[in-house]
């Protein structure tokens, strides 16, 4: 194999060379090689740097791994993450340096190619142990560390001092050094002890898996430990700006109030940047509307103050002068190029901020008192909000929230719709909002419920065969929100509803032997899961459905008796269109 490789001509090694040397720049620019610890003490019981090592290299990963995940998470806070990813090497050479001398090839490309570290050697991590006295050191000297803003290759040190008569102790100190050596290498400088620091990517843990499984006791845990931070450093903005987002999205009267107190503290910090404010201010807007449209508290004063915070998150990020397609442009000019990991992270915190006004323009169309009779303040205030989703979806293509509600926002046009060729064009809009935000997040329970909601609709403007098929297939989707979150009493209400709407679409059936048998088995299925969603604990956003799906219950079926098959169910729905109701997020 080796003498046929060697029999090939030389120039197309020398232009594969070319692609190596590029290739090579590329690469070790985003990699820190790790070499073994060495014991330069005479201690044979600190002769453990090849154990010591392993748990290093784990925990110094583990760290970025954390902090990378946080900052591809537009919802969190943390320093860009400037760690090259750690790798073992042998002598300091890449380990694809050594593939290539084994492959073989002709003399002079092997040569070529094993000398390129010499001319750009790589940065590598040295680690040693020392004892002075009744101290350890741990010691790791990184080599030939890259700053492109400085042109020059500088040496760093990290040393790490603790008592030597513990062994037990050395696994913790060595996940402390690795804490310290990440703030050292990656630049991070906004935190005032490595403690501050370990508390904080500790709470960024419990914070990350509180986003994915919402279980309380993480929530807790993650606000302790921003609070350890806090302790030590009160300035401490991303420590605030996150603690507020668990309290946020805890969807709590109490701790909605107070993320908002929060969100103005981590504003007032002197260590908030441009960025962070932007998003602060956009924390305060999305509390406010919360605190008016989910928790029903405050009056138009509160959405004129989300308004007002949503547009300054605007003007904070965007500029006051940048119109909205001008400040968009910006955006997705800095954002080119980010097409992987991390780099997508810009691009989805300004996303966010855009969708801050847009729900901000939301709440106030759904809400506002003053509206109640201007229809035209209203649709705009609504046009405004559906513009703003839009651009945030092309800042962020995976943006589950802002698919949802311009679903959502479709679905309720079609629901004021008075003819069935509006509400079929709104409908379809919604449905494909609502699909791509399910493709971008499978388990948003949210979308399969307003999924189902938009069958429901189009059952509204379909004749009674047609509605069955489209409220069967309602079913499904509520069923799917609740295999998401079982929980979800939306999505049980919903249920309700949808089997009032087969038991309504039996009784105009002309098959008069199924009309009373199939209504009735419907009827019994809708008491079942509004019992269920009462025991559940069917409170805040689902008070009083209870009692209006009763009333559709009994009343609903005695009126429309024997209405002719021919009826399109329009005009049976207004019995129970108050329970009716999509939701947002």
């Amino acid at each position: 194999m080796i003498q046929l490789i060697q029999a090939i001509p030389a120039w197309p090694f020398l232009g594969l060379l070319i692609l190596v040397v590029g290739w090579y720049g590329w690469h070790v620019r985003r990699r820190l090689y790790f070499l073994p610890w060495e014991n330069l003490s005479t201690d044979d019981n600190l002769n453990i740097g090849a154990s010591l090592s392993e748990i290093f290299i784990a925990e110094i990963e583990r760290v970025r791994k954390i902090h990378e995940a946080a900052y591809r998470n537009p919802g969190l806070w943390t320093d860009r993450v400037k760690l090259p990813f750690l790798e073992r090497s042998a002598d300091g050479f890449p380990a694809a340096i050594r593939h290539v001398e084994q492959l073989g090839g002709p003399g002079w490309f092997v040569k070529a190619v094993g000398i390129l570290p010499l001319f750009a050697p790589p940065a590598t991590v040295r680690g040693s142990i020392h004892r002075f006295g009744n101290t350890m050191r741990l010691q790791v000297t990184v080599e030939n560390a890259r700053k492109p803003w400085v042109g020059v290759r500088p040496i760093i040190i990290v040393p790490f001092d603790r008592p030597v008569d513990d062994p037990e102790q050395y696994p913790s100190y060595v996940n402390l050094f690795a804490h310290k050596v990440f703030l050292k290498v990656a630049g991070v400088e906004t935190f005032k002890s490595t403690k501050s620091f370990v508390h904080f990517t500790q709470a960024l843990d419990r914070h990350l898996q509180w986003e994915t499984g919402r279980e309380p006791d993480q929530a807790i845990a993650a606000i302790d430990k921003y609070e350890r931070v806090l302790k030590k450093d009160k300035e401490n903005a991303a420590s605030l700006f996150n603690k507020a987002v668990i309290l946020y999205t805890q969807y709590e009267p109490k701790a909605n109030n107070d993320a908002i107190s929060v969100f103005e503290a981590a504003v007032d910090c002197q260590s908030a940047d441009v960025a962070l404010r932007a998003q602060a201010f956009g924390g305060i807007a999305n509390a406010f509307c919360q605190k008016r449209q989910r928790h029903k508290q405050g009056n138009d004063e509160t959405l004129v103050e989300a308004l007002h915070w949503a547009q300054r998150a605007y003007d904070t990020e965007f500029g006051t002068d940048a119109p909205v397609v001008v400040g968009h442009f910006v955006a997705r000019i800095r954002s080119l190029g980010s097409h992987v990991g991390q780099w997508f992270a810009p691009a989805r915190a300004r996303a966010s901020v855009v969708k801050a006004l847009a729900y901000a323009n939301q709440v106030q169309a759904e809400n506002r008192a003053d509206l109640a009779n201007n229809e035209q303040g209203r649709l705009a205030y609504e046009n405004r909000a559906i513009e703003l989703y839009v651009e945030a979806t092309k800042l962020n293509r995976q943006f589950t929230v802002a698919f949802n509600n311009l679903g959502y926002l479709y679905l309720k046009r079609a629901e004021q719709a008075t003819e069935g060729v509006a509400a079929y064009a709104d409908l379809r809009t919604a449905r494909r909002y609502l699909k791509k935000a399910i493709r971008s997040d499978p388990s948003y329970q949210h979308a399969y419920d307003n999924l189902g909601n938009v069958e429901v609709q189009y059952a509204r403007h379909t004749r009674a065969k047609g509605a069955l098929k489209r409220l069967r297939r309602s079913i499904r989707y509520y069923r799917l929100a609740l295999s998401q979150k079982p929980n979800y009493t939306e999505a049980l209400n919903d249920l309700a509803k949808a089997y009032v709407g087969l038991a309504l679409c039996r009784m105009i059936s002309a098959d008069e032997t199924l009309r009373e048998d199939e209504a009735s088995q419907y009827v019994a299925e809708a008491r079942r899961f509004r019992d269920e969603s009462i025991a559940r604990g069917a409170e805040g956003d689902n008070r009083g459905e209870p009692t209006l799906l009763q009333q559709a219950l009994d009343d609903g079926m005695k009126q429309f008796a024997c209405v002719p098959d021919d009826c399109r169910m329009e005009t049976i729905f207004p019995v129970f269109e108050p329970i009716l109701q999509p939701h947002t997020a």
